[in-house]
């Protein structure tokens, strides 16, 4: 029976023989201390089946992705690793990711796997408090709980699936790896003006008064941790003709609805029917409706769209305000 600490020391070994003689002692002591960081979760069920020079390996061709980022920017690799090559083998094919560390990460690319109808066998995943270079090249490694205001978590993650290979299956799913790292981020960066967004509208809607109250307290309600929001869009009612359809304001989007990620994602009208004439002229004060989409990070659950219509002083619709996103468990329980 192993215990972690000899598992990590087995690992390390001489790291000389997988990184090579050339290696500076810098640079030597870097790799040492990320192999170290690298398992630290892993549990020792899951080490013990594996070769301790694949896990060698395998720490050390994540470590080299690391070295090198630019902020803001993923570095991701999908491959088949062989010894000679990669310096470690695996009957798996490996999705290596170093990103900002940020929520849904995880279960976010265990999804875009999963509806590949490939399965997960193993997942390494450490968050690594780092510093960085102004070039990005990686400075240093400290300690999991440092609070150095000069660092920065980053997360680290490997997953091991089922073997791969055809080269575009390969490419498809790091373009996935990629555009759920960009969805992720562009919610988790824009999670508060998406809720700054429906509690200025629910203020808007409780100051006209009436029956509207309710409507108003419904999206308070909602906001308090009920509702995971994921995308926000403004649309502008547009007629041509007898033709009506709705367009989207210019840099209104949010979350999965910013621009770059409607172009790489789906499509604005696959989320939001912003063409069917039912839901252009619904005039309800806030309006649930589950969409056909399933959402890219979270929870693989069809998205819930919360309309809410844009009137003018004569109760004509001119727009809507759209949010996107998950109910949480709590609102069915």
């Amino acid at each position: 029976m192993i215990n972690r600490t000899t598992t990590a020391m087995d690992i390390i070994g001489n790291l000389t023989l997988t990184a090579g003689d050339g290696l500076p002692a810098e640079l030597l002591d870097q790799a040492r201390r990320f192999i170290e960081l690298y398992y630290d979760d892993v549990s020792l069920s899951d080490l013990e089946k594996l070769k301790t020079m694949d896990l060698r390996g395998a720490a050390l061709a994540h470590w080299m992705l690391m070295r090198e980022r630019e902020p803001g920017t993923p570095n991701v690799r999908v491959y088949n690793p062989n010894f000679e090559q990669h310096g470690w083998q695996s009957t798996h094919t490996i999705i290596e990711i170093v990103t900002d560390d940020m929520p849904m990460l995880v279960n976010s690319v265990s999804m875009a796997v999963k509806q590949r109808d490939l399965s997960i066998h193993l997942i390494v995943h450490p968050i690594m408090q780092v510093k960085r270079a102004e070039d990005g090249e990686l400075a240093e490694l400290l300690e999991r709980d440092s609070d150095d205001p000069a660092a920065s978590a980053e997360s680290v993650m490997q997953f091991q699936i089922d073997r791969v290979t055809d080269q575009q299956a390969l490419d498809d799913l790091h373009d996935a790896a990629l555009r759920v790292v960009a969805d992720a981020r562009a919610v988790y960066e824009d999670r508060r003006a998406m809720q700054s967004v429906m509690t200025k509208l629910s203020d808007r809607i409780r100051a006209k008064g009436d029956d509207r109250t309710e409507a108003a307290e419904l999206l308070d309600w909602l906001a308090d941790q009920r509702y995971v929001f994921l995308g926000y869009l403004e649309l502008t009612l547009h007629s041509h003709n007898a033709d009506v359809t709705l367009v989207p304001e210019v840099d209104s989007g949010l979350g999965l609805c910013r621009e770059s990620n409607r172009t790489q994602g789906q499509s604005l009208e696959a989320m939001i029917p912003s063409d069917s004439l039912s839901f252009i002229q619904s005039v309800e004060t806030v309006s649930l409706t589950k969409t056909h989409v399933r959402s890219p990070v979270h929870r693989g659950d069809h998205m819930d769209l919360i309309s809410i219509p844009r009137l003018d002083d004569e109760g004509h619709i001119t727009g809507k305000h759209c949010f996107l996103g998950l109910m949480t468990s709590g609102v069915y329980n």
